[in-house]
């Protein structure tokens, strides 16, 4: 996704695992309120530059996404 210009710096990627092989991966801006929804699950830290990570099972995902519209 780099130099695509399809994220910001301080956007957010979330990587689904749709099948065996399959995934989707979704970008949400950082001024979304799906961004403030998911926020909270990113709770372990990358490296210095304050990136983050987290997992929420697909139910639960989806239930985020979906009250947070």
């Amino acid at each position: 996704m780099r130099y695509t210009n399809k994220a910001a710096q301080g956007d957010m990627a979330a990587i689904t695992r749709m099948g065996e092989r399959e995934y989707e991966l979704r970008l949400f801006r950082q001024d979304s309120k799906e961004f403030e929804a998911l926020l909270p699950y990113t709770v372990h830290f990358i490296g210095h530059q304050g990136k983050r990570y987290g997992y929420i099972p697909n139910a639960e995902f989806a239930d985020t996404i979906l009250r947070s519209i």
